[in-house]
This record gives structure tokens, C-alpha cells and sequence, in this order.
């Protein structure tokens, strides 16, 4: 197939043709009007994006491998399937966009902005960069493992069933987001905020939550195995059912925090206040570091086997 020139690709924009399934493999369109334009199954490897006004346009299936698309915009545009490997997405705006099953695998995305955007099933693995907005997105089952994306933004995100393994999450907003049955294993989340998020059936084993809030967070059935959770905020939280095997809990405040037949085995304690948690069938198996007026209080309110 013959590659297309850049001017080649504006006369046949402008005489209304499509561009699908075109070569444009480092086809250079920096700055152009390429709105409504369609690249369904285009190849373009390499090609420089940057800045362009994409609005609406289709580049479903297309290869964008490598591509520099920093501050393109693709507002409302399709990206359902679309291969981005090692993209270039500094600055770039996807608001409301649709890139279902598309693969960002090793992306730049430093000030990405996709808040309220459709990314069911999409493949971020690798991807890294600061301040990016997955507000009200749509990211079920979406894989964002060893993914670099600290202080972003996913408040009122959809993220059930999403994996995000081995990440660095650290001062992330996550408010009122769902994240229900999301597996977050060995994930850094210091300092990130929770408040009213579901976890319900989360996993969050061996994670780093320090300094994190989790206020009024619904994290029943949740599994934090081995978590540390250092001055961490659980202030009206549900943690009913969870499992928190060898957890360690450090200036945690548990004021109105439901621990009800919650798994406190092998767990360690230290200057934390239980009043007004509930703490009913809940079983601190070898816990340490409990009081003695502690133990007291917890045997009290019909917690389980405390030593």
C-alpha cells in the first residue's frame, strides 16, 4: 500500500474522503483540523498528532503505535480497539471519548485529561505521568497494572473488576468511585482519598495505605492481607466481613468503623482508639500490641479470641 503525504491526506480530507484502513505510517498532520475525520484501520505508526483537533474523528482499530499525539484533542472521537503502544499523550484531551479494548501500554500521559470517558476492558499497563483525569470515566475491567499515575484524578470512576497491580497511585483522588471486586495488590496508595469510594470485595493485599482516607468507604469483604495502614483514616467506613490478616494498624482512626466478623488474625496495633467501632464477631487471633484495657473493651463488645 502507498504511503500517503501530508498533503496528499488535507486534499483528500478536503474533498470529503475517508482515510480508512489509509498508510500513514510518520505522516506528519501537527496542528491540522482533522475533525469528524475517519481512520478506521489506518496505519499510523509513528505519525506526528501533536495538537491536532481530532474532534469526533474515528480511529477505531487504526495503529497509533509510537505515535506523538501530545495535545491532540479527541473530544467525543472513537478509539474502540485502537493500539496507542508507547504513544506520546502529554497534554492530550479525550474527554467523552469512547476507547473501548484499546491498548495504551506504555504511554506518556502527564496532564491526560478523559474525565468521563468509556475505557471498558482497556489495556494502561506501563503507562506513567502526573496529574491525569479519569473523573466519571468508565474503566471496568480495565487493566492499569504497573501503571506510574500519581496524584490523578478518578473520583466518580467506574472501576469494577479492574486490575491495578503494582502501582504507583500515590495521592490519588478516588471519591465516590466504585471499585468493586478491583484487584489493587501491592499497590503504593499514600495519602490517596477514598471518601464514600466502594471497595466491596476490593483486593487490596500487602498495599502501602499510609496516611490514605477511607471515610464513610464501603470495603465489605474487602482482602487487605498484610496491608499498612499507617495513620489512616477508616472514620465511619464498613470493613464488614474484610479479611486483614498480618495488617498493621498505626494511628488509625476507627471512630464509627464497622470491623463486624471482620478476619483481625496476626494483626498489629498501635495507638488506636476502638470506642464507638463495632466490633461483633470479629476475630483478633494473635493479634499484638493490643492493651489490656483494650482487650477488655473488644471481649466486651464480642470480638473473638483475643489472647
Amino acid at each position: 500500500m502507498t504511503t500517503l503525504s501530508s498533503q496528499q491526506v488535507l486534499s483528500q480530507l478536503q474533498q470529503g474522503k475517508s482515510l480508512a484502513e489509509a498508510e500513514l505510517s510518520c505522516i506528519n498532520l501537527q496542528g491540522q483540523n482533522l475533525d469528524k475525520t475517519v481512520f478506521h484501520h489506518a496505519y499510523l505508526k509513528h505519525a506526528n498528532l501533536q495538537d491536532a483537533s481530532c474532534q469526533k474523528a474515528d480511529f477505531s482499530e487504526a495503529e497509533l503505535m509510537f505515535a506523538s499525539m501530545s495535545g491532540i484533542v479527541l473530544i467525543q472521537a472513537n478509539l474502540v480497539g485502537a493500539k496507542l503502544h508507547n504513544a506520546q499523550l502529554k497534554g492530550a484531551n479525550l474527554r467523552q471519548i469512547n476507547a473501548s479494548r484499546a491498548n495504551f501500554y506504555g504511554t506518556n500521559l502527564d496532564n491526560f485529561e478523559a474525565s468521563s470517558g468509556i475505557f471498558i476492558g482497556t489495556n494502561w499497563q506501563e503507562a506513567k505521568g502526573e496529574k491525569v483525569n479519569f473523573s466519571n470515566a468508565n474503566l471496568d475491567k480495565a487493566n492499569l497494572s504497573n501503571v506510574n499515575l500519581p496524584k490523578g484524578n478518578f473520583s466518580h470512576a467506574q472501576l469494577n473488576q479492574a486490575i491495578l497491580t503494582i502501582a504507583n497511585l500515590t495521592e490519588t483522588l478516588w471519591q465516590r468511585a466504585n471499585l468493586e471486586g478491583a484487584i489493587l495488590n501491592n499497590v503504593c496508595l499514600i495519602n490517596a482519598n477514598f471518601s464514600q469510594a466502594t471497595l466491596v470485595g476490593a483486593e487490596l493485599k500487602q498495599g502501602d495505605l499510609t496516611g490514605a482516607i477511607f471515610e464513610q468507604a464501603d470495603l465489605s469483604e474487602a482482602i487487605l492481607d498484610y496491608a499498612l495502614l499507617e495513620n489512616v483514616s477508616l472514620s465511619e467506613a464498613s470493613l464488614f466481613a474484610a479479611n486483614l490478616e498480618g495488617a498493621t494498624f498505626s494511628q488509625v482512626n476507627l471512630h464509627g468503623t464497622d470491623l463486624r466478623e471482620a478476619n483481625l488474625e496476626n494483626t498489629v496495633w498501635s495507638e488506636v482508639d476502638f470506642s464507638n467501632c463495632k466490633v461483633k464477631g470479629a476475630t483478633f487471633t494473635d493479634a499484638q500490641g493490643l492493651t489490656e484495657q483494650q482487650k477488655q473493651w473488644l471481649k466486651e463488645h464480642g470480638a473473638l479470641n483475643i489472647s
